[in-house]
């Protein structure tokens, strides 16, 4: 899909819906790299000074 990814949802091939046990096979490995992720850091805000213009 062109344009900014959708956060929260996914899609899965129509031809899953027939084989749960392929999807939860899928939801547990995903969750499983996810947990493996680091963990994500706050964003440094920028300051208004005369360096950062």
């Amino acid at each position: 899909m062109p344009g900014k990814p959708m956060k929260g949802y996914i899609a899965l091939p129509e031809q899953w819906r027939q084989d749960p046990d392929k999807i939860r096979e899928w939801i547990t490995q995903s969750l499983s790299w996810v947990g493996a992720l680091p963990e994500k850091l706050p964003a440094k805000k920028k300051g208004k000074g005369a360096a950062n213009g």
